[in-house]
């Protein structure tokens, strides 16, 4: 862990001197061609799935007949996550094949070489995020007198303290597999290319998407907020990721790398 965090800081350096840190930077390297679309299309884009999302859960819970009640139970639990990640994601992924074909430029088809660049890119977060979450409990106990939660995160607690359920483990798959690419599409692929289409200016693209990605994760801490500053810096690698490849999936499996490793680490502890 130590190693971890010393290793956040270098790799900073390193981004800084590389140029991906620096104004300008991103925009330097060459921005992707989002100019197919105009940004109101982009908007909705990032709009309807989680529309669609919002109105399926619960719906889909109604239909199953599960009240609110049953959703702290692990079965619960999973089905109300799938009821609106699942309609999510299938709405995004149609609306990314749909836009690619108007903006073939923008990233939005996946690559075979997306899983390999995405996760040496999620090692290279993994020091910095370490690091993020080091400096952000120190700064909570000076300014409370008080320990940060070990675990954060609602979705994250319910697992571990109900690893041993087998609906459980669908909640796994619906946090690794399927959350990332629903939140990454509409992020990363849809939020963040509406600001570069309005402003031409990647990074700005990128803090401004980190923003909102780390407000809408606001309820998820229960009101921690040292736990969202992993997620703010997750979300700007993330971004960069996605400007400096140009491709959706990068940013993807970097994300559910990142989960995957923060539920093994939660229920191995």
């Amino acid at each position: 862990m130590l190693a971890l965090i010393v290793g956040g800081p270098i790799v900073l350096v390193m981004l800084f001197v590389k140029g991906w840190l620096r104004p300008g930077g991103l925009k330097a390297a060459g921005a992707r061609q989002v100019n197919g679309l105009a940004w109101w299309e982009w908007l909705m884009g990032a709009l309807i799935p989680l529309m669609a999302a919002a109105f399926a859960q619960p719906a889909g819970m109604k239909l199953l007949g599960v009240s609110e009640g049953d959703t702290d139970s692990p079965r619960g639990a999973f089905l109300e996550s799938a009821c609106a990640f699942v309609p999510g994601v299938a709405v995004a992924i149609f609306l990314a094949r749909l836009m690619n074909k108007s903006a073939p430029s923008a990233g939005l088809s996946p690559s075979k070489t997306d899983a390999p660049f995405g996760l040496a890119g999620f090692a290279m977060a993994v020091p910095v995020i370490v690091f993020s979450n080091w400096v952000g409990e120190r700064i909570y106990t000076q300014l409370t007198g008080q320990t940060m939660p070990t675990i954060g995160h609602s979705t994250l607690a319910s697992i571990v303290e109900y690893k041993d359920d087998p609906w459980t483990w669908g909640t796994v798959a619906i946090s690794v597999i399927v959350a990332p690419m629903l939140e990454e599409i509409v992020y990363r692929g849809f939020l963040q290319s509406m600001i570069v289409r309005l402003t031409g200016i990647p990074g700005l693209a990128v803090v401004l998407t980190s923003a909102v990605f780390t407000w809408m994760h606001w309820p998820s801490v229960e009101g921690s907020w040292p736990a969202l500053v992993p997620i703010a810096v997750l979300s700007l690698g993330l971004g960069i990721a996605m400007e400096r490849s140009k491709r959706i999936g990068v940013p993807i499996v970097m994300h559910m790398a990142f989960n995957a490793v923060n539920i093994a680490l939660a229920v191995l502890r």
